[in-house]
């Protein structure tokens, strides 16, 4: 059997397109994508991140950190570009009564923690020095959703299951 993530080549100069990683490893597009993102999501204790850019280049791994960091950024616009569209869904499918629910639902987390926001910010910065009060007013308001990284934090400090938390954004209603 193929070793997937040894597969894919070391270095941009290397890049290996997915359409040749569909024929390397005998499977098509949606497979591929979703191999990818499996391996993508799982730390095997190397410092080589699996890269793709939107310009179509390939996939190749990387363990440059700037490179990496480029990575990052495109990654969460992407991410943000998403999520643009739930704040006009949510505004459609939920009454006013159940957005206060789910509103208050991360805030409630915190404070059955015995947590003020600041012990919350103090915590998140540790990941990334720019999380703010803005940032987490958006996250407990439902404006926009923490990161797996922020959901790790957040389990920890408010001392809930991950599917509890994660519940509150899928289960508001």
């Amino acid at each position: 059997m193929i070793n997937y993530y040894e597969s894919i080549p070391i270095g941009k100069e290397n890049a290996v397109l997915r359409s040749q990683l569909c024929v390397l490893w005998n499977m098509d597009e949606r497979q591929v994508r979703f191999t990818i993102a499996k391996l993508r999501s799982e730390d095997n204790g190397d410092d080589f991140v699996i890269i793709s850019t939107a310009n179509k280049a390939g996939y190749y791994r990387s363990d440059d950190r700037s490179v990496i960091s480029n990575f990052k950024q495109e990654v969460s616009r992407r991410a943000r570009h998403t999520f643009i569209p739930l704040k006009k869904v949510n505004r459609i499918l939920h009454t006013h009564q159940n957005q206060a629910s789910m509103t208050n639902s991360l805030k409630m987390a915190r404070l059955d923690a015995n947590l003020k926001g600041s012990d919350v910010i103090k915590e998140l910065k540790k990941l990334d020095r720019r999380f703010d009060k803005s940032l987490l007013s958006k996250i407990e308001n439902g404006l926009c959703l923490p990161t797996p990284d922020q959901v790790r934090v957040l389990t920890k400090l408010y001392n809930k299951p991950i599917n509890d938390l994660i519940g509150i954004y899928i289960n508001h209603d």
